[in-house]
């Protein structure tokens, strides 16, 4: 008899020891995930915003210096010439969204949103469309989908791809380091036009283009810097 109670005493103990090795391990488990999960979401805070508050001038990461000769907008309207208007994508019907689902921050790559308000802020954009930069370019504009009909260049260092969006462009016309758009302005609209570098004339070829997307009667609508690069291909 006393075999016996001492038999379902050490199973007793056996299966009380199992329970508890069972109990810890799932709470280590949770304890491990836990701790992945506040890593994760550390990481994608990073990329959400600064890392102490902070006032941000617009735009918050480098941009050229304006040229030191600029020029009003009525003098290069009056003594610039005007370009082909080289049209690489045009859609009077296009709504700009407020949110793309790659700015999400679980992808990290366009999510900063000081970056984000940036972009908002503007509907002039322009860029060398080397492999790389126009993927972030597109990215970062939200018009991935749209840019998957845009021509692709056989050397994009000779031209500036040029973006406007909610206005309907009339004229390009360029004078020293300047380029004018001259575009009514209005509630849709994305267009995309390929600007020939070599059709540009610039004062200084060491100093950046200033890009200016200005209304029928000259008033600034929106401006951009880009760097000159001119680069014939062969």
């Amino acid at each position: 008899m006393a075999l016996k109670k001492s038999i379902i005493v050490f199973i007793i103990l056996l299966m009380g020891s199992i329970a508890i090795t069972n109990y810890n391990g799932d709470a280590n488990s949770q304890v491990y995930g836990s701790e992945d999960s506040c890593k994760s979401l550390k990481e994608r805070l990073k990329s959400l915003e600064p890392a102490i508050p902070q006032n941000m001038d617009d735009p918050p990461f480098f941009e050229y210096p304006l040229p030191r000769k600029v020029y009003s907008i009525t003098e290069v309207i009056e003594k610039g010439h005007e370009l082909n208007l080289r049209l690489a994508y045009n859609n009077p019907k296009w709504e700009r969204q407020a949110y793309k689902e790659y700015w999400y921050s679980k992808y990290g790559r366009w999510s900063y949103v000081p970056i984000r308000i940036h972009y908002a802020m503007h509907r002039l954009f322009t860029t060398y469309t080397t492999a790389s930069v126009n993927y972030d370019f597109v990215h970062e504009l939200g018009i991935t989908e749209e840019s998957h009909k845009f021509p692709v260049l056989d050397n994009p260092l000779t031209f500036i791809r040029t973006v406007v969006m909610k206005s309907k462009v009339l004229k390009i016309i360029t004078y020293g380091n300047q380029v004018i758009i001259i575009a009514k302005p209005q509630r849709y609209g994305l267009q995309v036009y390929d600007i020939p570098t070599k059709q540009i004339n610039p004062i200084n070829s060491k100093e950046p283009i200033l890009f200016q997307l200005v209304t029928e009667q000259g008033d600034e609508i929106d401006y951009e810097l880009i760097d000159y690069v001119y680069k014939p291909f062969f």
